[in-house]
């Protein structure tokens, strides 16, 4: 019982010291609204310097467009989480094309294995036709370039105008050491010519979750826990099937 007690506390120990997950290496974000029918055609807003914590917005306004960003993220040695949301309203154009975007990537290189996930969402509002709106989730290798994990989702009015809300989800994806990944995010709304007048407007969030996995000594200190929790469950039920047939015995006895 006091050595099942003492590795059931050397594994909660050391399962609340967090392993070395790395660090962000970089990031790039941008807010923006560009068209091809003006001059000049796009205004945008990047931000590329590393703060920890990270808690700011963007926002961008151009010929009656308006784009912004807003972040929230919080991370040390054993993860992190990070949340985007996003807002765009895009004026339709006579000619040419129209888009308001919110995007961005985030560089980690992480020096244990990490495990990725994330979810989306986006409401969104078409009124009138062509136009078109997209939200997007993505973790990849950078080099060689692998994606390996992501979600989209895309809506256009081909099928008339429409409002919405919809939500995409990144499951798990393991990360190994020392390799150089992106996780990116992105959020758009774009108007085509003989859209003026209209308006094509979203609100997006994402959310990603980044934990390091158990190092081996933990995940070897959990695994003698629980067998010697299963070891003693089995010794006391065996003990307690013994009494009862010690028990049981004088009055089978006795009927026979």
């Amino acid at each position: 019982m006091r050595l099942t007690a003492r590795i059931l506390a050397m594994s909660l120990l050391v399962g609340a010291i967090p392993a070395r997950a790395g660090f962000i290496e970089d990031w790039r974000f941008e807010v923006g609204v560009d068209r091809d029918d003006t001059n000049p055609s796009s205004q945008f807003s990047i931000h590329e310097q590393v703060e920890q914590p990270f808690h700011a917005s963007q926002l961008v306004e151009f010929l009656g467009s308006v784009a912004s960003s807003q972040y929230d993220f919080d991370w040390n040695s054993g993860g992190g989480t990070f949340d985007i949301s996003a807002s765009l309203d895009l004026a339709g154009t006579n000619t040419g094309i129209a888009n308001a975007v919110s995007s961005g990537f985030i560089f980690i290189r992480p020096s244990v294995p990490l495990i990725v996930s994330g979810a989306g969402t986006l409401d969104y509002s078409l009124s009138a036709d062509p136009m078109f709106s997209a939200v997007s989730l993505s973790v990849s290798r950078v080099s060689p370039f692998m994606q390996l994990g992501g979600d989209s989702e895309s809506y256009d009015t081909i099928g008339g105008v429409q409002s919405a809300s919809f939500a995409i989800a990144m499951n798990d994806v393991t990360l190994p050491a020392n390799d150089l990944y992106a996780i990116g995010f992105g959020f758009r709304t774009q108007a085509l010519a003989s859209t003026a007048g209209s308006r094509a407007t979203a609100t997006g969030s994402a959310h990603f979750e980044i934990t390091a996995l158990p190092e081996p000594a933990t995940l070897w200190l959990l695994a003698i826990g629980c067998f010697a929790i299963r070891r003693r469950d089995r010794f006391h039920s065996q003990r307690e099937d013994s009494a009862a047939m010690d028990s049981a015995e004088p009055a089978i006895l006795s009927a026979v």
